[in-house]
């Protein structure tokens, strides 16, 4: 779980160099985090749903219902479906 949360902060050369000391260490992990890795790829390469904006905000949205709730805060707000 440690690791997880220093990978997704580290730059990639730094990541770089995690993987090349991981083959140093006695118990390898290099499985899991390339698993960790590969998840942080697709979250970050996945388009969100639906997507509200409003004046310095932008949300992403799970389901229609939220929207009748930030439309209730923001009814200036306008939102983008992508199904």
């Amino acid at each position: 779980m440690a690791v997880k949360n220093i990978v997704v902060s580290l730059p990639k050369n730094l990541i770089n160099k995690l993987y090349k000391n991981m083959d140093k260490k006695k118990y390898n992990r290099k499985k899991s985090l390339k698993k960790t890795l590969e998840t942080i790829r697709q979250i970050k390469n996945s388009t969100p749903k639906i997507i509200f904006k409003a004046r310095n905000l932008v949300v992403t949205l799970r389901n229609k219902n939220q929207i009748n709730r930030w439309m209730e805060i923001y009814p200036e707000g306008k939102y983008t479906i992508n199904y």
